[in-house]
């Protein structure tokens, strides 16, 4: 029950940060900062 809760939360959070970071394409982010903004997300 709880598992569940959690994983929907990721994916909502991980849709919202991959249409962040396909809006910001043009400032060619490099994938490690992309991985520790989804970090600091996920932590917070």
């Amino acid at each position: 029950m709880v598992r569940t809760i959690i994983s929907g939360f990721e994916a909502k959070n991980f849709g919202r940060i991959w249409t962040i970071v396909k809006k910001d394409e043009l400032l060619q982010r490099t994938e490690f900062e992309i991985v520790l903004v989804f970090l600091l997300l996920f932590f917070l």
